[in-house]
């Protein structure tokens, strides 16, 4: 859809003031501050009549709401993106080649484009007055305070590759090559990463300077990036259609420092964020404001056996409604999309789950003991942010999703109707728990099937590869394509440099690929498809790398994860093993603590595993929760 009306009045606005023209006469190859603010109010007439259609459409219904912090954050950064775009416009006919637009404005004029943005709003200095840190992270390091926190930019373990060399993705102009080679189209056809990490993606749903209604084009016009529909497709027929797909939202640009990033909408630390929130105004949400216990609100509505639900989110249009219409269902509220201040308690549990019991088997339990060691401290010049590698490497685990959820009765049994719901019919499917059993099904379902095996033949199921999500959208999306046009959409550097980065050798031809993955004919098809490994997507790269001796994952991934997680824990000002965070009493009894016990302390469930994260066939490897050691809960008392 072109000229959509809801731009009308903006271009007709743009005609009356004619923005962004002329530079300083007075001083050749500099921009006049006048034509700055002419651009800069350009960018946002255009960047809100994009949110304003978006806001009004159907489009709203099929993605989670922001918190109001990092939408303040978002269209901060599009403004100021949108407004450079703009000036580099209409500045290029002056110059003789590509050109870094901020090299021509002054310092007094980027300070002006920051304010005027409200980039600048997000650097202002935090006083650290307060014991703890904020719920955004917030004051973790007292030296700088926003280092970790909330709706910042990730970190960049390696310089970002983009086509241009600062914002457009490869990929984007056709027959553009990358190291010599054509890039193949894109058509490759979980818990604790919530707490970590979430790339938003811009809130417009058309394209800013144009009007494009981005799930209505194959056209790449920011911020849309459709995924191009390959030759000969089994699936989708129709060559001119696409896979919609929207770019991650940018973070604002620091000083003359152009190269897009993206920002982190949740805190890096391990400290159950997505449970209690990672903003003021969303924590307030999940919180039982009718009086001062600092609980968390619950459903009115419905119950699960007695015991309390999530409440659900009030959301304008709602994508749970669509998965069935006639219950009614809205989706719940958590998290990701309350802490009397988050007890520490929780954060520690979390914590400790992570690191004692899941990493271990993720990266093999010597080597986890190896490279994560033992903890030797707080450190206030460990960076602990999440790196942008990271929010692409830690979807690892999309290749261990079965293609069906299971739910099985208090026998272990797959006794009820409705047993085996293929993951696609799952997604979305609030009402699901409300009428159909609840939660306990699930979690024994959970407990009591293995994870699929990555094979480098079966990486994703077909549920992940061509129904994602069809029931609330025009077109059942591919979970692997949409993950390596992240990839590219974060400017991240290609396969053999991050085995550079990791120590790793970088294979050069086919003979060399074959013995890295240890299959000539995965090695063929990938550099029949990319040319050279340099160009092979971090993503299918590193999960197609065989598994380490008793690991889910191979060397690069390995070598990713254990960066990433030591960083949060030595970076974390308030890890619960450091000194004066707990008293050796407490920190005993927290050892006790199992993601077993929880499950026995908040369900119906009297049967558990008792190695949850390991593979367990009912009954074998299967106690009664009495036998599950509880939490202590005396040796905090007084404190």
């Amino acid at each position: 859809m072109y000229l959509l009306p809801a731009l009308a009045g903006v271009l007709a606005t743009l005609i009356l003031a004619q923005p962004c023209e002329g530079t300083d006469p007075a001083s050749p190859g500099a921009v006049e501050t006048s034509v700055l603010r002419d651009c800069i109010a350009e960018a946002k007439l255009l960047v809100d009549a994009a949110y304003n259609w978006t806001q009004k459409s159907i489009k709203q219904r099929l993605r989670s709401g922001q918190p109001r912090a990092t939408r303040t954050v978002v269209r901060a950064a599009d403004y100021m993106h949108v407004a450079l775009g703009l000036l580099e416009e209409k500045l290029q006919p002056q110059r003789s080649g590509p050109f870094n637009v901020t090299d021509v404005l002054t310092e007094p004029q980027l300070l002006l484009l920051s304010q005027a943005s409200g980039c600048a709003l997000r650097d202002q200095a935090e006083r650290c007055s307060n014991k703890y840190r904020t719920i955004t992270g917030r004051c973790n390091n007292k030296r700088r305070p926003l280092l970790g926190a909330s709706n910042q930019a990730l970190a960049r373990w390696l310089p970002a590759e983009y086509e241009d060399g600062l914002s457009l993705p490869f990929g984007w102009t056709p027959g553009r090559r990358r190291n010599g080679f054509l890039l193949p189209l894109v058509s490759w056809g979980q818990f604790i990463d919530h707490d970590l990490d979430f790339s938003p993606e811009s809130p417009a749903r058309v394209a800013f300077t144009a009007g494009v209604d981005c799930e209505r084009t194959c056209d790449q016009l920011p911020p849309c990036f459709p995924i191009k529909i390959p030759p000969n497709d089994p699936r989708i027929k129709n060559q001119r259609d696409c896979i919609p797909f929207f770019r991650s939202a940018p973070s604002c640009p620091q000083n003359k420092n152009r190269v897009r990033n993206q920002i982190n909408a949740l805190t890096s630390f391990v400290d159950a964020s997505m449970v209690y929130g990672s903003e003021v105004s969303l924590s307030l949400r999940l919180r039982n404001r009718t009086n001062y216990l600092g609980l968390l609100a619950i459903n009115q509505r419905f119950q699960d056996n007695g015991r309390a639900l999530l409440p659900f989110d009030n959301l304008h249009d709602d994508p749970c409604l669509l998965t069935n219409r006639s219950a009614r269902i809205p989706c719940f509220l958590a998290g990701q999309t309350g802490r009397k201040v988050v007890s520490s308690q929780e954060t520690a549990i979390s914590g400790i789950i992570t690191y004692r019991d899941f990493l271990p088997l993720v990266l093999g339990e010597a080597r986890a003991r190896r490279t994560l060691g033992p903890y030797r401290g707080y450190c206030s010049n460990v960076d602990p942010r999440v790196a942008n590698v990271f929010t692409l490497a830690f979807r690892f685990g999309h290749t261990m999703l079965q293609p069906f959820m299971f739910r099985l009765d208090s026998q272990y049994q797959a006794s009820a109707p409705n047993s085996h719901v293929p993951l696609s019919s799952a997604f979305f499917a609030s009402w699901r728990i409300v009428y159909e059993g609840g939660i306990d099904p699930i979690l024994r379902g959970l407990m009591a099937t293995p994870a699929k095996l990555n094979r480098q033949d079966a990486m994703l199921v077909d549920e992940l590869r061509d129904r994602l999500f069809r029931q609330v959208r025009r077109i059942g999306l591919d979970l692997a394509a949409l993950n390596m046009q992240r990839s590219r959409d974060h400017g991240l550097p290609g396969y053999n440099a991050w085995r550079r980065f990791c120590g790793l050798s970088q294979p050069r031809n086919l003979a060399q690929l074959s013995r890295v993955l240890k299959n000539q004919d995965l090695a063929r098809k990938f550099l029949n498809l990319y040319g050279t490994p340099d160009n092979i997507d971090i993503w299918i790269g590193a999960i197609a790398e065989p598994l380490l001796p008793g690991a889910r994952v191979g060397p690069l991934l390995a070598c990713l994860f254990e960066n990433q997680f030591r960083r949060a824990r030595d970076g974390d000002r308030f890890w619960w093993q450091k000194r004066g965070v707990f008293t050796k009493r407490q920190r005993k009894a927290l050892r006790r603590i199992s993601l077993s016990r929880i499950i026995c302390d908040n369900t119906g469930i009297t049967m558990v595993s008792r190695d949850i994260f390991r593979a367990n066939i009912y009954p074998r490897g299967f106690v009664s929760c009495s036998r599950i050691p509880r939490l202590n809960l005396s040796a905090w008392r007084g404190t």
